[in-house]
């Protein structure tokens, strides 16, 4: 899955086809073209917003094409879009193009999916894609909160951190481009996996990138504590900056209570003298509470308001368990197991296969390993050696109590839920 906003200041109908992301790879021949293009996201001439993904032929040369709405300039839109590719298949069975949450879907018609050989060493490009004409189609805007997801996200999923920030380790989170950087040509990755991007190096015929401060409206998470006053900067201008742009409090929190400079808060559509305020909690720990705010140019003058409000969600104490299928709080039903399991696109009765196979292997390493360093030490079993292996007994003793018979019953359950799926067989 990738997302991320997009702005084009001028018409996206400029005659120029504009590259969003890209994967391309070139034939045999060491030409380039549509048909060996791995996957492409831009904009059409036209204006349109389009998607597209090769089949190595001549004649059609297109194995997957979506060609959306009009792309709208001068506002941030969010784009997104989705590969759901079958286990053990190379071609998508469906991809999913998304245009500020509005949906179009394709399968796939013909040929085989382009993915370049890992020997070859292809990137990913944002904002760039080379044609068969020999030139590069680049972006020619802005972008800003860029992700890559490992599994196909629903719709659902991307509405909801569409205007948040997820936590840099949620699960299935590849890579996170918040192009906070500023300055430079590195784009830094977010998430423990550092796939830190390269930007266009400035030649003669190319332009530095332009950093600018985002018009993307990103709301804001914060956690208090019950019954304590906790201060809020809010991201974005500052009021003393060009043109008078002041803060203004858009909906009060329905449960908090809101002070600026001392003073509290008790109307909507209330300026602010700085881009702070004081928020009081109220003493019910577990709840949600939110208040909204925008910037304006002239408060008295609706057309130089920002058009979106910007949300504040804050939550009180801590949020209340609720539990996946695997007992786990907030989880995904992902966590069904003691181990780190990676994975993607299985069923439920596949998953369940493989966490059981997985666990036994693992189990069994750890039981080998430790095994092994019990034997070498008893063969001169000396006070320095006996206190050498009691971690390790305790940490088998740990690992029979709080994994081993967790998993036994979860191999009950399974067994009797899913007693068609052969558990031995390999998945």
């Amino acid at each position: 899955t990738f997302e991320g906003w997009f702005q084009l200041p001028s018409t996206a109908a400029d005659g120029l086809y504009k590259s969003i992301v890209s994967r391309y790879d070139s034939g045999a021949d060491g030409s380039y073209g549509n048909r060996y293009a791995d996957f492409v996201l831009q904009v059409q001439a036209s204006g349109s917003l389009s998607f597209f993904m090769g089949n190595g032929k001549n004649d059609s040369g297109y194995g997957l094409l979506i060609t959306a709405t009009q792309f709208r300039s001068s506002v941030w839109s969010h784009v997104a879009f989705t590969l759901n590719t079958p286990l053990g298949a190379v071609n998508p069975s469906v991809v999913q193009l998304y245009y500020d949450l509005v949906q179009w879907n394709a399968t796939w018609s013909d040929g085989v999916r382009q993915i370049p050989s890992p020997s070859r060493g292809r990137n990913i490009f944002l904002g760039d894609y080379f044609n068969q004409d020999g030139n590069h189609l680049w972006w020619k805007g802005y972008m800003d909160e860029v992700r890559f997801w490992n599994g196909v996200r629903t719709q659902a999923q991307l509405a909801q951190f569409r205007q948040r920030v997820p936590a840099y380790n949620t699960p299935g989170l590849l890579a996170y481009y918040r192009f906070n950087d500023g300055t430079g040509l590195t784009l830094s990755d977010s998430t423990p996996n550092k796939y830190d991007g390269r930007l266009s190096r400035v030649t003669a015929f190319t332009s530095p990138p332009l950093w600018k401060v985002s018009g993307v409206k990103i709301n804001v998470d914060v956690r208090v504590e019950p019954d304590t006053a906790t201060t809020f900067f809010l991201p974005g201008f500052a009021p003393n900056g060009s043109l008078s742009f002041t803060y203004v409090i858009g909906d009060l929190p329905a449960t908090g209570q809101l002070f600026s400079n001392g003073v509290r808060v008790n109307n909507s559509i209330t300026p602010l003298l700085t881009n702070q305020v004081l928020y009081r909690a109220s003493s019910s720990s577990g709840t949600t509470d939110s208040f909204t705010y925008f910037g304006t140019y002239n408060i008295f003058n609706p057309s130089a308001q920002e058009k979106t409000f910007t949300s504040v969600l804050v939550q009180v104490g801590d949020a209340p368990c609720i539990p996946d299928a695997c007992g786990n709080c907030g989880g995904d039903n992902s966590t069904c197991t003691c181990y780190p399991l990676p994975y993607a696109g299985y069923n439920l009765g596949e998953l369940e296969k493989i966490i059981a196979l997985y666990e036994l292997e693992q189990s069994y390493d750890l039981i080998s390993a430790l095994s092994h360093n019990l034997e070498n030490s008893t063969l001169n079993a000396t006070v320095k050696t006996a206190l050498a292996y009691q971690p390790l007994i305790r940490q088998l003793q740990t690992f029979t109590q709080d994994c081993l018979e967790v998993l036994c019953d979860k191999l009950t359950s399974y067994l009797s839920s899913y007693v068609s799926v052969p558990l031995a067989s390999s998945p």
